[in-house]
């Protein structure tokens, strides 16, 4: 399986792309529960995007490692 870091990123842009378009949807008297669940699920993708980056970086000194020795 190739990782595409590109295909990674593009994916990241889209989820983040919805959230802001049900952020504008909710307007300025949006319900607050609903705000809420938006700013849970940003905090989860901005989670989710760090560890992916962290892991994609190990696999890359891994994959590098193995070919060096």
């Amino acid at each position: 399986m190739e990782l595409d870091p590109c295909h990674l990123d593009r994916m990241l842009a889209e989820g983040e792309a919805q959230l802001d378009a049900l952020r504008l949807g909710l307007g300025s008297d949006g319900n607050a529960e609903i705000r809420a669940r938006i700013e849970a699920l940003e905090a989860r993708i901005d989670e989710q995007q760090q560890v992916l980056r962290h892991t994609l970086t190990m696999l890359i000194e891994w994959i590098e490692g193995q070919a060096a020795g």
